[in-house]
């Protein structure tokens, strides 16, 4: 694993560990924190429990300059979160959560410079079970040192 892919992990790590903190307390309207997982196919099973899926998309980069061998990376990050229920008002709730969890630090314990929202979109299922998700997407920024092939 080379640097950036270490602190790319330790950045998806870090916002599964905040969303932990949406438990219905502190100011929190919802539990989804109470089920994280991470980049999972199928995260929530046939039970369609409240929780969010983090998944860590893609990542971009491009040279800050030569002579410092640095590079800006913009990690694209999917917040995937369940409902079990499909009242309209639980997923605004859910999507303040999610917010108010990344402006708790938005450098990640100093593992970016910023997070930059990119918006959300919401669905349903209804299948088995009466179920809507939302996918909340977020750009979170951070230098490393360039990928040198000599070293």
């Amino acid at each position: 694993m080379g640097a950036s892919d270490i602190i790319r992990k330790k950045i998806r790590d870090a916002v599964a560990t905040r969303m932990a903190l949406i438990n219905g307390t502190g100011g929190y309207y919802t539990t989804i924190g109470n089920h994280i997982t991470i980049k999972k196919t199928n995260p929530y099973g046939s039970n369609k429990v409240d929780g969010i899926d983090i998944c860590d998309e893609s990542e971009t980069q491009s040279l800050v300059t030569e002579a410092e061998e640095l590079e800006d990376r913009a990690l694209l990050i999917t917040g995937k979160i369940a409902l079990k229920q499909t009242d309209p008002d639980k997923v605004l709730e859910a999507i303040a959560d999610f917010e108010k969890a990344v402006n708790v630090d938005p450098t990640w314990g100093g593992l970016a410079t910023r997070t930059v929202p990119l918006g959300n979109d919401d669905e349903v299922d209804q299948e088995e079970n009466i179920f809507r998700g939302v996918n909340i997407r977020i750009r979170i920024e951070y230098t490393t040192r360039a990928f040198n092939s000599e070293s």
